[in-house]
């Protein structure tokens, strides 16, 4: 269903049955729903757990999307049991989404349902986030589209940036329970997007299971209707935006609100010295372009930051400043442009640390934890793990991460609030540069790019 201007318009009638129909339910060792668009959680086999929530939703959306820019679902197999297992095991394919749509999709089809992110969030990021899809200019020669957002927002209750946007009324129709069709399963030939009922015992045993995250509230049929129609409203014009500006778009979007975070306030001088040296990273200065064809890497500045990505699982740093240090302390801005990035920055880097050969340490920070490795001879060795003091969202304002490096241990902070110290161990790494650049994270990345992450706004104490 579309929450199209003037009143909602039903574009597939799904599970929907007869008013006449006999059998209205499933039979219990059988799931019925179109299984490209089924979120992993829906094949829990354990029935007494409610694990389905409005992030099924938020999934089957990065499924229509997908569908609508390329032609093909997210898991697409030659038969309803290999989706299920695509959907349950394997990355999504989004070939032929542009950036950002393609990283925000990708973010939406998490396996993980508490690593979604909601339909608020999903409107906000699309239209009015800090790096949103659909720039002002897209949605003003789109009235059509824009009055749908600006319908949409006034059920979530979020506002559209723009003053001038119409102020609507959404009437909500009562709307009698949809019932499952009770199909007998086996089928002679196979559409991806057919309603199909799947045996339980063809879904992967172990594969996915146990109760949802803490928190997570149990379905409500409205609240989870009117989620789906906040995000779905829009994913038609959208997906055909991203699909056809296939540029660099994401990174300054026309008319878009500026991605880069205001800068901290500024330390007393009575307590903490100037920095030695402040870089915005808007522009080369201290750190420069850098590029590495044959890897599909590369470190550019765009939409006032830093911007460092790799095509593929690994390691790319930025070239910057060549000044030694010991004791020294880092301050600079973070963004994570796409899931499974991680941001990179080196410390007591140096190119000849291991018998010639570079290295030094490496905190990388994802979007749960940070992991202090020690990287030499081209081998990324960890060292520890800090539990992040919030989680960092995908398209996120810029958290700030803060390295103090003291002797033989580092501090490491997040928005001026101490996340841990970590133990330095390694004798041949006392002093060297400070690098920024780009690292998968190895916890949860399948190896498939792209990996890019943002930096805003250094400083350094040495």
């Amino acid at each position: 269903m579309l929450l199209a201007p003037g009143s909602p318009k039903v574009i597939d009638f799904g599970i929907a049955r007869a008013m006449s129909a006999t059998s209205g339910n499933t039979r219990p060792d059988q799931m019925v729903g179109t299984v490209a668009y089924m979120a992993p959680e829906r094949f829990d086999t354990d029935a007494d757990v409610p694990v389905v929530t409005t992030a099924a939703d938020v999934f089957a959306w990065g499924g229509v999307v997908t569908y609508a820019g390329t032609g093909k679902t997210p898991f697409y197999a030659d038969s309803p049991t290999a989706t299920a297992a695509r959907i349950l095991t394997k990355p999504p394919r989004l070939d032929g989404l542009s950036r950002p749509l393609r990283d925000l999709v990708a973010h939406a089809l998490e396996k993980d349902p508490a690593n979604r992110p909601s339909a608020r969030e999903l409107l906000d990021l699309l239209i009015s986030g800090d790096r949103p899809v659909a720039s002002a200019a897209a949605l003003a020669d789109q009235p059509a589209l824009k009055a749908a957002a600006a319908e949409a927002q006034a059920v979530t209750g979020v506002a559209l940036p723009d003053d001038s946007a119409p102020s609507t009324r959404v009437a909500a129709a009562a709307l009698a329970p949809a019932s499952a069709l009770d199909i007998p399963p086996g089928l002679v030939g196979y559409s991806e997007n057919a309603i199909v009922t799947v045996p339980i015992e063809a879904v992967p045993e172990g594969t996915l299971g146990g109760a949802p995250p803490a928190g997570r509230p149990r379905r409500q049929v409205l609240p989870a209707l009117l989620a789906v129609l906040t995000v779905l409203i829009i994913a038609a014009g959208v997906a055909l935006i991203g699909f056809l500006l296939r540029d660099r778009f994401g990174h300054t979007t026309a008319g878009g609100p500026s991605a880069s975070a205001p800068a901290p306030a500024p330390e007393s001088a009575t307590t903490t010295p100037p920095p030695k040296r402040i870089d915005k990273l808007a522009s080369a200065g201290l750190w420069q372009p850098t590029a590495q064809t044959d890897e599909g890497a590369s470190c550019e500045f765009a939409g006032g930051l830093l911007i460092a990505r790799r095509e593929t699982a690994g390691t790319f740093r930025c070239r910057g400043p060549q000044d030694v240090m010991a004791d020294l302390t880092v301050d600079v801005g973070v963004r994570l442009d796409t899931t499974a990035s991680c941001a990179a920055i080196w410390f007591h880097f140096a190119d000849k640390a291991f018998d010639g050969e570079p290295g030094g340490y490496q905190l990388r920070v994802c979007e749960k934890a940070a992991y202090l490795s020690v990287h030499s001879n081209d081998q990324v060795v960890l060292k520890d793990t800090l539990p992040l003091a919030k989680r960092i969202g995908i398209f996120a304002a810029p958290t700030r991460i803060r390295l103090h490096v003291a002797g033989s241990s580092v501090e490491v902070s997040q928005d001026g609030q101490r996340v841990g110290t970590l133990a330095l161990t390694e004798p041949a790494l006392s002093k060297g540069r400070v690098v920024l650049g780009v690292y998968n994270d190895e916890t949860t990345s399948s190896g498939n790019g792209p990996f890019e992450v943002a930096f805003t706004d250094i400083k350094l104490w040495y």
